[in-house]
């Protein structure tokens, strides 16, 4: 009998998630896709007294840089068909919560979605 070592690959199995490169920071709330995609980031909205420092803050995080998008299953695209999605770094950086945390976007209330609770709790934490 013959034996193999090593990880067989499966080709036909699906990859978990797909990475794409930011292109662009369009605003502190959307950002355009490498793929040609804008996605308007899931939970945040934005706050007109942060939009400078927002705008620089996710510039130099995302800008260039490797990402994914996690969905709500709820919530698909917004009135300007960009998709709603959570935005990550390849490292598992969630960009939507380090966004909040710094103070530099609003926690959206107006929509139900996954992490509303916990974006609030972020916001609570930071005095807002």
């Amino acid at each position: 009998k013959r034996q193999t070592f090593g990880s067989q690959i499966d080709l036909q199995t699906p990859r978990l998630r797909d990475h794409y490169r930011v292109k662009e920071v369009l605003s502190p709330t959307l950002v355009l896709l490498n793929d040609g995609q804008t996605v308007r980031l899931l939970g945040v909205k934005e706050d007109p007294e942060q939009h400078e420092q927002a705008m620089e803050f996710l510039s130099n995080l995302v800008n260039g840089t490797k990402v994914y998008l996690r969905f709500d299953d709820h919530l698909k695209s917004d009135h300007e068909k960009n998709s709603w999605a959570y935005l990550y770094l390849a490292n598992k950086t969630f960009v939507n919560a380090k966004l909040i945390k710094q103070g530099l976007v609003k926690v959206d209330v107006e929509l139900e979605h996954k992490y509303r609770s916990r974006f609030l709790k972020y916001r609570i934490a930071r005095g807002g």
